[in-house]
């Protein structure tokens, strides 16, 4: 809000912009002094001002004419006037047909009349009677500090279908729905108490006579003396919102019923199979003394037999990842680091694979789980090597929000088309010639995902991967 103020000496401006500021909820507040009435004349036809503040005395015709000379270029800046009782109603006659002009009595001036008028001109936070609140989006309203309300803007009032009279005080309590009417009395009451900021969603009939939800958001306001004034607040109907909302949240639990239903199938099938899979296993040792063509196909159908108990016991450790990991507390990353490595000390003695760290964060992790993490990366950097020696960089980054965790290496690397499809169940990258049942990073991944964080790779073939890791900071 821009003020021109003249003359210079009128009003202390400092006080007046504080209040504007504080009370009008205005983001910026600039009034401008002007040493005199020629000089304000001059700023006018250049510059721009949301209203104009004119002390009359002892220059009332100056005051005036500045008045008609702004008029009579067709511009409409509000002016407010400060005029003495005995004049008053001699200048209010004369400025009625000016345009938007105001006229304060000096012997009844207060910073708060003073601040009041400047907010209701066009452009400022409560103008009367075409305020500037009733073009606003959202419906606006007024308390006092009894907590009664004294304004609503006409949106409002479309909106309930009554009138502003009507609203007034605890009128609009009216609307609002009995089964929120508790919940109002009490935030509200809470709120006024320790006058401090407030939101909450009610649901107000409206002027269809149906429910819509609404959501309040009250923002309290001081006199220059620091004395509660009341709220000044605003409520944007959210009906659409708290669908989209319940919408979401039934889906939700429909999908977590789901996967609920489907890890116990999981799990039951695979307990289930194990069973006449061992059975089958014991009848094909029994008949292993045969001799021939007969030998290799017991031997090959005995693979196989192995092959589909490990299957089942990976596709059992991926429906675990969410049933059965253990709450997530404070951990130092380094210990599940220091874990993986030490389950991987045989390979990577066997490969002459180098491993650096950088010192990693303390996070809210399942220590296993996270241990199990770095044990599929590294050991996949190293079972996925080139022909230089195997390098391998566990390095940390903090963020806004979270960490970022990388596991780099020096390895084959992975095509760009390749590098979502490998952390799908059973998914690998093509002509990788490397043992490997396609399911280490699907653990992966549901394991990151469990701690609300992001797993993903950027690679090129022959220059290496880098695997990266997001986990919320504390």
């Amino acid at each position: 809000m821009k003020v021109l103020v003249v003359p210079a000496g009128c009003t202390d401006l400092a006080a007046l912009r504080d209040w504007i500021v504080r009370e009008g909820r205005v983001s910026h507040a600039q009034l401008e002094r002007a040493a005199s009435y020629a000089r304000a004349a001059s700023h006018l036809r250049v510059r721009s001002y949301d209203a104009v503040l004119c002390d009359l005395e002892p220059n009332e015709d100056a005051g005036l004419e500045l008045l008609s000379e702004v008029r009579a270029r067709g511009e409409n800046t509000p002016f407010v006037l400060i005029v003495d009782r005995a004049r008053s109603d001699t200048v209010t006659e004369r400025v009625r047909t000016l345009g938007p002009a105001s006229c304060l009595v000096r012997q009844e001036l207060s910073l708060q009349r003073l601040g009041d008028a400047l907010l209701a001109v066009p452009g400022g936070s409560w103008s009367e009677p075409g305020r500037v609140v009733d073009i606003a989006p959202a419906m606006i309203w007024k308390s006092d500090a009894e907590g009664g309300m004294t304004n609503f803007s006409q949106r409002w009032c479309l909106f309930t279908g009554r009138t502003e009279e009507k609203e007034r005080g605890h009128g609009w309590l009216d609307g609002v729905h009995p089964v929120d009417l508790d919940r109002w009395t009490k935030l509200y009451s809470s709120a006024l108490a320790e006058e401090r900021e407030f939101k909450i969603d009610l649901r107000i009939r409206s002027a269809s006579n149906d429910f819509h939800w609404v959501r309040h958001h009250g923002i309290p306001c001081f006199t220059a003396e620091r004395v509660f004034a009341g709220y000044l607040g605003s409520s944007f109907e959210i009906t659409d919102l708290k669908q989209a909302q319940e919408s979401t949240l039934a889906q939700l639990d429909q999908l977590s019923h789901t996967n609920r239903e489907l890890e116990s199938f999981v799990h039951t099938a695979s307990h289930d199979l194990h069973e006449p899979l061992r059975t089958l296993e014991s009848q094909l040792s029994a008949l292993g003394g045969s001799e021939g063509e007969s030998s290799q196909l017991l031997s090959d159908a005995a693979d196989n037999v192995h092959r589909m108990q490990v299957l089942l016991n990976d596709l059992l450790e991926c429906a675990r990842v969410s049933t059965r990991g253990e709450p997530p507390e404070p951990t130092d990353l380094s210990a599940p680091l220091d874990w993986a490595l030490a389950n991987l000390r045989r390979l990577i003695e066997e490969t002459g694979a180098h491993i650096t760290q950088s010192p990693l964060p303390i996070v809210d992790a399942d220590a296993t789980q996270i241990a199990q993490v770095f044990q599929n990366l590294i050991g996949n950097a190293i079972k996925f090597r080139g022909e230089e020696p195997v390098l391998v960089q566990v390095g940390t980054e903090r963020r806004q929000n979270d960490w970022l965790i990388w596991v780099r290496d020096n390895g084959i690397g992975i095509a760009l088309e390749h590098q979502e499809r490998i952390f799908e169940l059973f998914g690998r990258a093509p002509g990788q010639d490397v043992n490997g049942r396609g399911i280490g990073l699907t653990i992966c991944r549901k394991i990151i995902e469990r701690h609300e964080g992001r797993i993903w790779v950027e690679s090129e073939p022959g220059k290496g991967s880098a695997f990266f890791i997001t986990l919320p900071r504390k």
